[in-house]
């Protein structure tokens, strides 16, 4: 009996090490190869890792666990829908219609019974009457789960709340999972931004003290067809990575991509004086030719700062002078980039903090010469994780449900990771969409070549 208490224990002690250090199987793009036994794959990190313990297994598994709250939180709150999906206790109590504030009868009751079980009303607030407190937790409802915060359960918000328990465990599983797969748990930094995709905010982490939250808009999730790359995708999706902020860039110039710039000469031709209403330039080249751009101001289309990572993806943070998305629950309307609510008080905050430089002294780089960029580097490069996750939890528990913007979740329940975001065009098809359109900008043959919100894109 004991031998096999010690077999099962060391079988434990080897799957924790797999499950939190080696195996990768739900980030879209870095899966472990399904082929082979990864005990096998891993056999010598695993002998090491049995080694270094010493016998004392557990404090050799502790720090392998996610040190970030929001991961102990998903914990407490999985715990709570794997008891809702154990009970039943919300089986039967589906909600059939639209309801506002004011009705009354026994639909309201299942409204009410459902916030209850889920913890947005306490028991003793069941009852048949939409009050205000019903209300009060339908928007608190709402917000915990990217819905526009009226009070009501229209059409979008009931589906939401006709979700299983046993839907909402399986997402805060998969979220458990993508947090002890993230690079965040694996480096362990003490001051870091992190980004996450669904969430469409930027977050500022100090000792695992949440500091900071910035709205951000991320790249769209639309299909086009490139016909000079020859391939048709996701070319738009904000890219996962891992980087350092080293540069912080007040007053930017914008040079728009070679695709772009077809666009702007074509609307340069429609109207003479596009250029000057909308503060273009021209840079003359050695070889004579000219590179389009767009001036410094509070008009361009980066605003008045962005940030800037070394990433092979091109991508940024930066300003925009378009606010109106940032007040969306939804946000992914960008090419990839991602433009950032309040990014001039997050970069002061920064400059202050890596350089010492002080808000007075921000305000003065901000004044002098408007039209003249000014690139600051920071002392300490700060690290910073774009992540994909559609759960996370609140200082006071409650766990937040994202859209599964990307369909990255999906493609994990489907079984089709590592995700293709591009597939290659035949022969046939490139010749059919470019027959007949020699001359037109490629983003005008299929797919939108304009962002939606009218800012032109990174």
């Amino acid at each position: 009996a004991a031998a096999d208490i010690d077999i099962d224990l060391l079988q434990g002690f080897f799957r924790f090490q797999l499950d939190f250090v080696h195996v990768l199987k739900a980030h879209p793009f870095k899966t472990n190869p399904a082929a082979g036994n990864p005990a096998e794959i891993h056999q010598d990190a695993l002998r090491i890792a049995f080694q270094k313990a010493n016998g004392n297994y557990v404090a050799a598994m502790l720090p392998l666990i996610p040190d970030n709250p929001i991961y102990h939180r998903l914990r407490e709150g999985l715990v709570l829908y794997e008891r809702l999906r154990d009970e039943n206790t919300l089986d039967g109590l589906r909600l059939k219609s639209t309801l506002t504030p004011g009705q009354h009868g026994d639909k309201i009751r299942v409204l009410t019974q459902r916030l209850a079980a889920e913890g947005y009303l306490a028991p003793e607030q069941v009852g048949e009457r939409y009050t205000k407190d019903v209300s009060r937790a339908v928007k608190w409802y709402q917000q915990t789960h990217q819905l526009d915060r009226d009070g009501k359960v229209g059409p979008i918000t009931r589906r939401s709340l006709n979700v299983s328990p046993t839907r909402r465990a399986r997402q805060i599983r998969l979220g458990l999972q993508r947090w002890r797969e993230s690079e965040i748990h694996r480096d362990r930094p003490e001051f870091y931004i992190r980004v996450n995709i669904p969430q469409f905010e930027a977050e500022i982490w100090d000792r695992n003290e949440l500091v900071k939250v910035h709205r951000i808009v991320v790249g769209k999730h639309n299909k086009e067809t490139n016909v000079q790359r020859r391939q048709r995708g996701y070319f738009n999706h904000t890219s996962l990575l891992k980087s350092r902020l080293e540069t912080i860039v007040l007053k930017p110039r914008w040079y728009p991509p070679p695709r772009l710039q077809e666009e702007l000469l074509t609307d340069l031709e429609a109207d003479p004086a596009y250029f000057e209403k909308n503060n273009y330039g021209f840079i003359q080249k050695d070889d004579g030719s000219e590179i389009v751009y767009q001036k410094s101001g509070p008009d361009n289309a980066l605003g008045l700062v962005k940030l800037l990572f070394p990433n092979e993806y091109k991508i940024y943070m930066h300003d925009t002078p378009k606010k109106a998305l940032f007040n969306r629950p939804v946000r992914s309307y960008s090419h990839g980039c991602m433009r950032t609510e309040h990014p001039l008080e997050l970069a002061q905050y920064l400059l202050e903090r890596f350089n010492g430089i002080s808000k007075r002294d921000f305000d003065k780089f901000m004044e002098k010469d408007p039209e003249k960029e000014t690139w600051l580097k920071l002392d300490t490069k700060v690290p910073l994780y774009i992540e994909y996750n559609s759960v996370s939890a609140d200082a006071d528990g409650k766990v937040h449900f994202y859209i599964d913007i990307y369909d990255y979740d999906e493609a994990y329940w489907e079984n089709r990771l590592p995700v293709q975001l591009t597939e290659e065009l035949s022969k046939s098809e490139v010749k059919r969409l470019s027959g007949g359109t020699s001359g037109l900008p490629e983003a005008l043959l299929e797919g939108s070549g304009e962002e939606e919100d009218g800012v032109l894109p990174e």
